[in-house]
């Protein structure tokens, strides 16, 4: 069995800002060392963005390019692919004319338009470093991100001509429809190298892979491995929604409730996946995992009830303990919507939210 594999490393891309990390390449310089280092540990195609090197902003110009791709031709080997989305904001004009100037290798397109969000990022960024990034992750609530029929095929005929092949990327089921219709019109010739992206707000879910055995162990070496990513993007996101849902809420009702109600949403959205958890779950190593990620949530609701002690809502009292009690409480209403019908959302998050609210007032909870 041949399991060689080509690796394609995106560089920098164009949705990223440097505010969300560090490590994003921006000047010409880093972006050529970024490339060069990515071919020494193995990829075989360099996927290369420009920036605006002063500030980080996604640029077009030719003359930007110009700074890095010399340097990288001359010390790698690598398949040069450019793109040719840019990015939302660009016109298709400015995403091409850098691969109409260099007639690269490969060149990326994009098989359809869609919307391409990234706003709820923002939210989780306090401080930005540069004037014009809040706007662009917080107005891709607005942005389409153009793909229309003719511009595939103009770009398809731009390209073609100059020997350039193509990286058809993939965000949704509709864009492998319109490949198939260029391929049955004859602007598209197989083989053909289809990139797969899930995950966008505007494209198809990372789940609607239905998790297929067989696909993960492609990306997976072990159950653990496949065990702990898919924990840690609920962790993440739960977090996220959390933080966004709680923001506004001053009082310990409101803020428990609204605890509560991000956890059941969830969970009732991600029905599947919950199932896979507890299935996975009843190993061993995995449980230990799993406690390391609850003894970080039980930790910030002890500090929650703890802040409510000081403002006199509830009594001092164990807060530890009171915490494990609340995840213990969700995690029941939740395997049990996991299996079964149940009540609403509103009225399980107002049962629970009383519940433990009288428990931490050490109130008696009437018929229980």
């Amino acid at each position: 069995m041949n399991n060689k594999v080509i690796i394609s490393c995106a560089i920098t891309g164009a949705m990223h800002t440097p505010t969300m990390s560090d490590a994003l390449p921006i000047t010409p310089a880093q972006i050529a060392a970024q490339s060069i280092e990515a071919a020494e540990a193995g990829a075989a195609i360099i996927h290369l963005h420009a920036r605006n090197p002063a500030d980080g902003e996604p640029t077009g110009r030719p003359d930007v390019y110009s700074q890095f791709l010399p340097q990288i031709h001359r010390q790698t080997a690598a398949v040069i692919n450019l793109t040719t989305g840019g990015s939302p904001t660009m016109t298709v004009a400015d995403r091409l004319a850098a691969a109409i100037r260099f007639k690269p290798e490969m060149c990326s397109l994009n098989m359809g338009s869609m919307n391409f969000a990234i706003f709820p990022a923002a939210n989780r960024i306090k401080k930005w470093k540069f004037a014009w990034e809040e706007g662009y992750v917080r107005n891709s609530d607005d942005f389409i991100f153009r793909n229309t029929f003719r511009d595939i095929k103009y770009i398809l005929e731009t390209m073609t001509d100059a020997g350039t092949k193509f990286e058809h990327e993939c965000y949704d089921v509709g864009h492998l429809y319109n490949l198939g219709h260029f391929l049955d019109n004859g602007l598209v010739k197989p083989p053909f190298f289809v990139q797969l992206i899930f995950g966008i707000l505007g494209g198809i879910g990372a789940e609607a892979a239905r998790l297929a055995k067989g696909t993960l162990y492609l990306y997976f070496q072990s159950k653990d491995a496949i065990y702990q990513a898919t924990v840690q993007q609920a962790v993440t996101k739960l977090a996220t929604l959390t933080e966004e849902r709680m923001r506004n809420e001053s009082e310990l009702a409101g803020k428990l409730a609204a605890f509560i109600s991000v956890r059941i949403d969830f969970w009732n959205d991600q029905q599947q996946l919950y199932r896979i958890i507890l299935s996975i779950n009843r190993q061993e190593q995995h449980r230990k995992r799993s406690i390391v990620w609850q003894r970080e949530t039980a930790l910030y609701l002890q500090s929650m009830y703890a802040d409510a002690a000081k403002a006199g809502e509830i009594p001092d009292q164990d807060f530890l303990a009171a915490a494990w009690t609340t995840i213990d409480a969700i995690r029941g209403v939740n395997e049990r919507r996991a299996y079964s019908e149940g009540r609403s959302t509103e009225d399980d998050t107002k049962f629970l939210t009383a519940f433990l609210l009288r428990a931490l007032r050490t109130e008696r909870v009437d018929g229980l």
